[in-house]
């Protein structure tokens, strides 16, 4: 196949030499180039396509092995487990059922295996370990469950046990893999692709199909240590999953051992045919036996401490050394930083937790201190003192903390401390450095009349670095949490990396092409000139060449980069340091080689676009344009030229091959973790939160023994450690900070007089503009307020039952109570004026329960005050009224119950203004399922116009007249049906609202007879038109309530919300407003902002306007009342 490609492309290159002769020295040019990249893509092919046999699952597994050998085995000398300074440890198969029941086998359980890591009496090390491994192999099933108390020494044990069974593996045989499994999300991945993932991306580059094949085979032992760190959430499911492995299939799980009962007395299922085994506290006599051993400074005697753990193996102490954590916390604390050990018997230290906390405390200012065994002038200086490590220590500690993990991964610190505008910022950056390189390499390599004018070389400076700010973002933005990468020159399987590079270049490039190559066609086309006829033609295809080069071009430098990060067939040695180096030296040569590619291919390329858009052209029109003749050497010469390699200038080399470059290889750069860390290390490092050589702090730490390595990531030696840190306040330090608090205090004191100018605008703005107010001092409800005839006195009605009347005058508190309270489960919840100002009509409750329907009248010229009322109407069965509406001129009222039901009344003549039933109004069976009356008022010619739910119900004026046969107080009058009913958008029956908190609903205007409508999800306003009120006009957003001005055009309505939006339903009040906004009303219903009246804080539920519409009364839910002038 490749050798008939190479036959065709030298047969063409003939025949275009015999054709074009007059270009025959260009023809063979190009076409030995075609030749030579044929010749060499087969040479390529044939030495990279080629793949060996892949190895045997048994040799993976011992190459993998080999690296975790390694690993363990130095994670445990750094621990100090190799030394002669070793804790005695123990452990037994629990008593507790925790455990699953196994099944009958030959096997015995092993009842109680003793472990002394330190040589006594089994010897060395790996004795001890090899012990260790033969106890595990004595476990059915080889499935493990470890549990113990906090620092009881589960995950030394996990960790021995891992070297113990590498130690002791046969050539091919299974590979224990020790993982914290802290970073395990059940909820989200389950234990197989987590292990494979977790263990592919430091010891594999990610490469997963290796450890899948060994799982598959097998050939993999998952060692799951600190179950009980991971959020309690998640804790449950894991156990779930975990009991979902196959039973043939061996696995060793650590957990806390309250953590684990809990789990199981829980319900959660337990590992299936596993051993449970409980880590033993240790002896006082192992803890005097290691204590003695230590080569302590002068003046650290532990005597009485020994004797006090002999005498009193139940004190907080000893319980507190019981555990290794403790013990080796201990001798680290001493050992490093002296001092008297009786300390630990102080009685403050009164309980078990608080002298391991003591410990925790102390464990970083020993570790940071001088050795205090040597003598002073042979102590190495300090790199870092003990009050820096505390600061740094805390603040990684809360990291961790705030993240709810134990692994401190270097690449993820720049996902929590860089913010979202990190990346579009150092965009800008790097665009403008960019610009300022263009402006200075045009100004230095142009001379006389070749330089271009400096408003046009400032203009292509500028659409650069905007191009790359943008760019840069996006790629910032598309590469979150990038694991480390490391690079490889393998050349096994190189073919499909480069087809997957090329295939994932050309992709991207396509995204960021196309929107750019519609921007400039649009451009063309409207600056228009260049875009008509054949020209324009041209244009477009030249344009469209153009993307399609730079397309390729991107794709072919990621095929490169892709090709430089080969998975690797070994493992790889691990740490944090070597994955830091390994990413350093991915990213700048896989960056810097893919960069130069573009720098070498990138002016061909659009060389060969402008080509091929001309030809394409060309040939479509007949060979229309110049050349006239089909001159396909002709035709290339052109674009050669255009794309400006012909030109032998310093000038195209800055802008045609080191600027696409340089540009290229900043946007990989921004893609990879290493960059993305030293921008964190740098801001962190600025701000005293972590040191500027943080990888070597951290590395300190770990000889420090403050943390631990586990594979590519820290971790703090335990939990608690972490915890301890986590909750001390790091001391924020003062030194170096001195020149920066003065800066600090005048970016203080102008943010505080910048926020006061604004309080201050704030406060103008929102200052109560109202004539007169009254204030309940209980802040009860204002439920109702009223102006009375004479347009001075205002009746008012507060939750509770209180019946007031107040003067209106401006600084006049004090009020007539025509009845205090009642009792505190005594309520009104309607007020109405009429008998002209003589009798104040109201309605109760009593006990949050309809009171009989009891209508109420008071007596104003009665000259006593909480008298008692008179009953106008009562004895029904049909509950409260809720709302009122008055018609005086024809001497109506109607009057709300329940929920949907309306009464109209009629006054009559009785000595005294009373009311008899005369009419009742129905409402169809299908509106009243979870609606509600929300509000009702008469029209100046008598029509009544009710809100129930999101149906308006139209009753017109000869519907309400009495009818002929009266019916008697008690009996309940004939109903009639609505003239006309309308669905409006005010509400919505769905909401199943409580309308407490809001006013009435309906007010129909006396001058132009405009219907408002309020409700929570807006405010329409109605034109009547002909017999009824079926046309919304205009909206508002959602208002409690409204009133019209009785004489002009004019509503004041109350907001719902301070913004002004239209909500959903909520009725929490720290949300809505106390605005009240008065508006013209014409008689088409379109609405004029006139006045915005500031004053209340709380919603205004009720208002009313002054028979002559001179002054406006307003009540809200503090127990405030406002009166303005109008």
């Amino acid at each position: 196949m490749w050798l008939l490609a190479l036959g065709v492309v030298a047969a063409v290159t003939v025949g275009a030499m015999l054709i074009l002769h007059r270009y025959a020295e260009m023809v063979a040019t190009i076409g030995g180039f075609f030749v030579a990249l044929a010749a060499l893509s087969l040479t390529a092919y044939e030495v990279f396509g080629r793949s060996d046999a892949p190895p045997s699952p048994a040799d993976l597994a011992d190459d993998f092995a080999l690296r975790l050998r390694e690993q363990w085995l130095d994670e445990a000398e750094a621990r100090g487990l190799r030394g002669p300074e070793v804790l005695a440890l123990s452990w037994t198969t629990t008593e507790q059922n925790i455990s699953d029941t196994l099944p009958a086998s030959g096997t015995r359980r092993p009842r109680v295996i003793r472990m002394r890591l330190n040589g006594r009496p089994e010897g060395r090390f790996e004795d001890a370990t090899t012990q260790l491994a033969e106890g595990y192999a004595r476990v059915p099933n080889r499935r493990l469950v470890v549990v113990g108390e906090p620092g009881s020494g589960k995950t030394v044990l996990a960790l021995l046990l891992t070297v113990g069974l590498l130690n002791e593996r046969a050539d091919g045989g299974p590979v224990p893999v020790l993982l914290p499994v802290s970073s395990w999300d059940p909820a989200k991945e389950d234990l197989e692709p987590w292990l494979i993932r977790t263990t592919a991306e430091p010891y594999y580059n990610g490469r997963q199909d290796i450890l899948r094949r060994l799982l598959r085979e097998g050939l993999l032992v998952p060692v799951l240590d600190g179950l009980d760190e991971m959020p309690d959430s998640a804790r449950r499911m894991a156990m779930d999953r975990l009991s979902r492995i196959r039973a043939e299939r061996p696995v060793v799980v650590t957990c806390r051992a309250a953590e684990y009962e809990e789990l199981i007395r829980d319900g959660a299922p337990t590992l299936k045919d596993a051993t449970v085994v409980r880590v033993l506290p240790v002896a006082p006599d192992d803890v005097i036996t290691y204590l003695r051993d230590v080569n302590w400074p002068a003046g650290t005697d532990w005597s009485e401490v020994f004797t006090h753990l002999r005498a009193a193996p139940e004190s907080p102490l000893s319980l507190a050394l019981s555990t290794p954590l403790m013990v080796s916390s201990a001798r680290l604390v001493y050992q490093r930083g002296g001092g008297n050990p009786t300390d630990l018997m102080d009685p403050r230290l009164n309980s078990r937790y608080a002298v391991e906390n003591h410990l925790m405390k102390a464990m970083v200012a020993a570790a940071y201190a001088p050795d205090a065994s040597l003598p002073e002038a042979d102590r190495p200086p300090e790199r870092w003192t003990a009050e820096q490590a505390d600061r740094w220590l805390a603040f990684l500690a809360r990291y961790l903390h705030e993240r709810d993990e134990r692994d401190l991964a270097w690449w993820h610190l720049s996902d929590r401390y860089l913010t979202r505008w990190t990346g579009p910022v150092t965009g800008l950056v790097l665009g403008a450095v960019l610009a300022l390189a263009v402006v200075l390499w045009e100004t230095l390599t142009m001379r006389g009349d070749d330089r271009a004018s400096p408003s046009d070389t400032f203009l292509v400076a500028v659409i650069i670095g905007v191009c790359f700010a943008l760019v840069c973002s996006i790629a910032w933005f598309a590469s979150t949490e990038a694991p480390p990468g490391r690079l490889t020159w393998s050349v096994r399987a190189s073919a499909g990396r480069l087809t997957q590079g090329f295939r994932t270049g050309t992709g991207v490039a396509a995204l960021l092409v196309t929107p750019v190559l519609g921007i400039v066609l649009t451009g063309i086309m409207i600056e228009g000139e260049s875009s008509r006829g054949l020209e324009g033609l041209e244009t477009f295809a030249e344009a469209g060449g153009i993307a399609v080069a730079a397309v390729m071009t991107v794709g072919l430098a990621f095929a490169v980069h892709k090709w430089l990060d080969a998975p690797p067939l070994n493992a790889a040695e691990v740490s944090p340091a070597l994955l830091l180096a390994q990413d350093r030296r991915s990213s700048i040569v896989s960056a810097g080689v893919a960069g130069a590619l573009v720098a070498v291919i990138g002016v061909p390329a659009m060389a060969l676009g402008l080509f091929a858009g001309g030809l394409v052209v060309r040939v479509m029109t007949n060979w229309a344009g110049w050349p006239a003749q089909a001159d396909i050497g002709m035709l290339f010469h052109e674009a050669w030229s255009d794309s400006g390699e012909s030109e032998d200038s310093w000038r195209v080399v800055g802008l045609a091959v080191l600027l696409p470059a340089v540009f290229f290889a900043l946007l990989l750069l921004m893609s990879r973790a290493w960059p993305r860390f030293q921008m964190v290390r740098v801001r962190l490092a600025i701000r005293g939160e972590l040191p500027w050589r943080l990888m070597a702090f951290l590395a300190d730490a770990r000889r420090r023994e403050i943390l631990r390595q586990a594979g590519g990531v820290y971790q703090f030696r335990h939990i608690r450690l972490q915890q301890t840190l986590a909750g001390a306040q790091a001391d924020c330090g003062q030194e170096g900070r001195e020149s920066s608090g003065a800066r600090r205090r005048i970016v203080l004191g102008v943010a505080v007089g910048a926020l006061a100018a604004g309080f201050a605008g704030s406060a103008w703005r929102y200052r109560d503009t109202s004539k007169s107010q009254f204030t309940d001092r209980h802040k009860r409800t204002v439920k109702a307020v009223r102006f009375l005839p004479d347009g001075g006195e205002v009746a008012f009605l507060l939750d509770g039952g209180v019946v007031g009347v107040w003067s209106g005058a401006e600084g006049d508190r004090k009020w007539t109570a025509l009845r205090k309270a009642a009792s505190s489960d005594y309520s009104l919840s309607a007020l109405a004026v009429v008998g002209g100002g003589d009798i104040l009509v109201t309605q109760a409750m009593r006990g949050g329960k309809p009171a009989d329907g009891v209508m109420e009248a008071f007596r104003l010229d009665s000259g006593t005050q909480d008298h008692e009322p008179e009953i106008i109407l009562g004895h029904s069965d049909r509950g409260t009224f809720d709302h009122l509406a008055v018609d005086t001129e024809r001497g109506y009222m109607a009057a709300n119950y329940l929920a949907t039901g309306v009464v109209v009344l009629a006054a009559d003549d009785k000595g005294m203004p009373s009311f008899r039933r005369v009419r009742e109004l129905g409402v169809p069976e299908s509106e009243q399922q979870s609606y509600y009356c929300s509000g009702m008022d008469f029209a100046d010619n008598g029509d009544l116009a009710v809100l129930v739910g999101d149906r308006l119900f139209h009753y017109t004026q000869a519907d309400l007249a009495p009818p002929r046969t009266e019916a008697s107080d008690l009996e309940f009058p004939e109903s009639v049906d609505p003239a006309h009913s309308f669905r409006t958008r005010v509400s919505d029956p769905k909401l199943k609202l409580d309308y407490t908190d809001f006013g009435n609903s309906v007010a129909i205007s006396p001058v132009n007879g405009v219907l408002a409508l309020f409700g929570p999800l807006g405010t329409e306003f109605r034109l009547r038109s002909g017999t009824s009120w079926g046309t919304a006009a205009s909206t508002l957003p959602a208002m409690r309530t409204g009133c019209f001005h009785p004489r002009a055009p004019m509503i004041a309505v109350a907001e719902y919300h301070g913004d002004g939006r239209t909500p959903a339903y909520s009725s929490d009040e720290e949300y809505t407003s106390g605005v009240v906004r008065v508006y013209w009303v014409d008689r088409w219903a379109k609405l004029t902002l006139h006045r915005t009246l500031h004053g209340h804080g709380a919603p205004v539920v009720t208002m009313d306007f002054s028979e002559d519409g001179s002054r406006l009364v307003t009540g809200d839910t503090d127990g405030t009342i406002r009166i303005w002038d109008m």
